[in-house]
């Protein structure tokens, strides 16, 4: 695991762009969890940007959005309203894993059991830690 502190938005945009992005290919998943605000978007819309891909919107309402990067397909998913695992299965979470060619960003992912995620694919867990005083962002990164 890597651990990485961000001081402001410039920083935490460094980081995305040094650290995030490279990860970046098809069959990965992106495992993000933090609080409400802590980052977990805008980490989405710069991995998004340096792809010069549209603007990313928060998945929140709409559970998922999709963007072209490359040639790939970027899912940006948020389970924050989530109710329980099995209604993954409902509005076809798991369908999103058919294209190998693709690469899921997953907020909220820890409201789903570790041992639940796809086997084969790259998992990239991502958790963003805020400080109540100011901006500043601990961010543990573990691939796996």
């Amino acid at each position: 695991m890597k651990t990485f502190k961000a001081k402001d938005l410039k920083s935490f945009h460094n980081f995305v762009k040094s650290e995030v992005v490279p990860l970046v290919k098809p069959k990965t998943l992106f495992l993000l969890s933090g609080d409400l605000g802590a980052g977990k978007t805008e980490l989405v819309k710069t991995v998004a940007e340096a792809f010069k891909s549209q603007a990313v919107q928060s998945p929140t309402f709409a559970f998922h959005h999709l963007y072209q990067i490359q040639k790939m397909n970027l899912h940006h998913v948020d389970l924050y309203r989530l109710k329980s695992e099995e209604d993954l299965e409902s509005i076809g979470f798991w369908d999103l894993f058919e294209n190998q060619e693709d690469v899921i960003f997953v907020e909220w992912s820890n409201l789903i059991n570790d041992q639940a995620w796809p086997w084969g694919w790259d998992k990239i867990k991502i958790e963003i830690l805020k400080s109540d005083a100011n901006q500043t962002r601990d961010i543990l990164l573990s691939i796996f």
